[in-house]
Formats: structure tokens, C-alpha cells, sequence
């Protein structure tokens, strides 16, 4: 695939259009398609920081003044972020994207540890991948990880730094049971007074 852009086109300032929320995943399969770690389910997870003032929203900068205190993935904040369902026994392969300017943020998920099968674009060898389930993601980074639903639950996927937790970089990632759906939208109905300001920033996954 080949891209370009007229002289003075958007792609002269790619790093403001950033800041602004203008960004989006590229995701490039192996040639060889054997070469693919396979999942059952694929989710991108982008990874913004924003500085929140009053009624508006502004592009964080790493000086006094300008450091973030509102943090969203895939642009949006719990309990807005998505709720991804599975079945116990099924994958997830989240792919994990700096979009943010700043910071390094700790990407935490529940229900056990997962598989690191990619970093930065590069399949790791087979004989290389580990396990973990924890993984920092700094500006630019990306990192592929393979999840396996264990057991029916909801499960959290979030940043470990607990101001990020306190400004919404939280959102469900799973949630496993037979009624899932209704109890889903109970459950957050229910949780937006005790989560909202406690733990924005996570997605969830639920399983059964």
C-alpha cells in the first residue's frame, strides 16, 4: 500500500492532529497468514491522555500546567468504553497502542495472564513469548497479547497507575454468564456512582 499527501496537506502536522484525537489503528496481517498468532476474537486498545479544564478538553503536554488529568481508551471513558463478550475457552488477542504523548502506562488485565506474541509491529518467535499480565505501553509502542477466557466473570482491562485508574483509563474487557446482556447494562447503570471518578479508564470482558 502506498500513501501520500499534497504538500500542506493534514500529514504536515501528524503530531497535532494526534493531540486532537485524529489518529486510528493500521493493522498489517503477516504475508503469510500461518505466521498469525490466531485468536478467536481481536480488540485494539488506543491509548490517549487528555488535560480537562472546566467544560473543555485540550491535548496533554508533558510541562507544568499541561499534564493530563482525563484518560480514555479508544477515545472514550468508562462507562462509555466497550464490553467485549466471550465464551470460557474462546482467545482475545488485544493489541496495545501508544497513541498517547506522554506517558507510560502499565495496561493490567483480569482473569489471569496472557500471551505477549507481538512488539512494535515484529511477531515474537514462538520460542520468546512469555507470559504475563501486565504490560507497559509507552508513546508509539504496541504490543499484541493473546487472553484466554478461564472461567465465566467480568473482567477488567485498565492502567495500574492509580491516578490514571482515578481518571477514567478503566473499561470492561469480559464478563462471562447467561444473562450477561441484561445484567451488563444493569451493572453499569448500577456502578456509574461508585466507578465514575474511581476508575475511568478500563474496558471490560465478560465471559460465560
Amino acid at each position: 500500500m502506498r500513501m501520500s499527501c499534497p504538500r500542506g496537506g493534514p500529514l504536515d502536522h501528524a503530531d497535532r492532529q494526534q493531540a486532537f484525537g485524529l489518529y486510528g489503528a493500521l493493522i498489517i496481517d503477516p504475508k503469510d497468514p500461518t505466521k498469525n498468532p490466531k485468536a478467536d476474537i481481536e480488540y485494539v486498545i488506543q491509548l490517549q491522555e487528555w488535560l480537562e479544564r472546566g467544560d473543555l478538553t485540550y491535548p496533554a503536554m508533558l510541562m507544568e500546567g499541561g499534564l493530563p488529568n482525563y484518560f480514555t481508551i479508544n477515545g472514550k471513558a468508562y462507562p462509555a468504553t466497550d464490553v467485549v463478550r466471550m465464551k470460557v475457552g474462546q482467545t482475545i488477542k488485544l493489541r496495545f497502542i501508544g497513541s498517547n504523548n506522554n506517558f507510560i502506562h502499565p495496561m493490567h488485565v483480569h482473569g489471569g495472564p496472557f500471551v505477549v506474541v507481538a512488539r512494535d509491529g515484529e511477531l515474537i518467535p514462538e520460542s520468546a513469548r512469555f507470559r504475563a499480565d501486565t504490560i507497559k505501553v509507552g508513546p508509539g509502542q504496541r504490543y499484541d497479547v493473546i487472553w484466554t477466557a478461564r472461567r465465566p466473570g467480568k473482567w477488567l482491562i485498565h492502567c495500574h497507575i492509580p491516578h490514571d485508574e482515578q481518571q477514567r483509563r478503566a473499561g470492561r474487557c469480559r464478563r462471562t454468564d447467561d444473562d450477561s446482556r441484561r445484567r451488563g447494562v444493569t451493572d453499569r447503570r448500577k456502578n456509574r456512582k461508585v466507578i465514575d471518578g474511581l476508575a475511568r479508564v478500563h474496558g471490560v470482558l465478560v465471559t460465560r
